[in-house]
């Protein structure tokens, strides 16, 4: 566009709508941004990783379709819509991790994550999911991720689209 037709575009003079939050009054508003892992879902999730594991894919390789959700998957339609359309944020509260094997859980993010979009690189060696791990890294070092250091991560938004 040129520069003439630049100031002519109107800007809004306020950002109104779910997108509009401030994070303080989000502490008394669980509820609306929180949702509670129940036991169906769970249920739901064992199945559909052992479904997603019998394919005999790469996990790189498994869609939403190899990670069948009944009504969990409908839920993550919902929570889609509000991370799109909506506030852009929502906690899934109660993933069960412990005693599960790390492929396992990795198999059950990347599949809850197939229902909510698509994978995009994280960083310059082109992981598209990754573990967030001290592993005893220079924080300073500007080939290593925080994730993998022990220090503690600012608050932040990764780039998006």
């Amino acid at each position: 566009m040129e520069a003439a037709q630049l100031s002519s575009v109107s800007k809004p003079t306020k950002i109104v709508g779910a997108q509009n939050w401030h994070g303080p009054d989000m502490a008394s508003k669980t509820d609306e941004w929180v949702y509670q892992i129940m036991r169906a879902d769970a249920v739901e999730l064992d199945t559909a990783i052992q479904a997603a594991q019998d394919t005999g894919k790469d996990i790189l390789d498994i869609t939403a379709g190899d990670f069948p959700l009944g009504n969990f998957g409908a839920t993550l339609t919902v929570i889609r819509k509000e991370l799109l359309q909506g506030r852009g944020f929502k906690l899934l509260r109660g993933l069960r991790i412990e005693d599960r094997p790390i492929k396992d859980v990795a198999m059950m993010f990347w599949g809850i994550g197939m229902h909510l979009g698509y994978a995009v690189s994280q960083n310059a060696k082109g992981h598209v999911l990754g573990h967030v791990t001290d592993l005893g890294l220079n924080y300073d070092d500007a080939q290593v991720r925080g994730y993998q250091t022990s220090a503690r991560l600012p608050y932040h938004t990764d780039y998006s689209d």
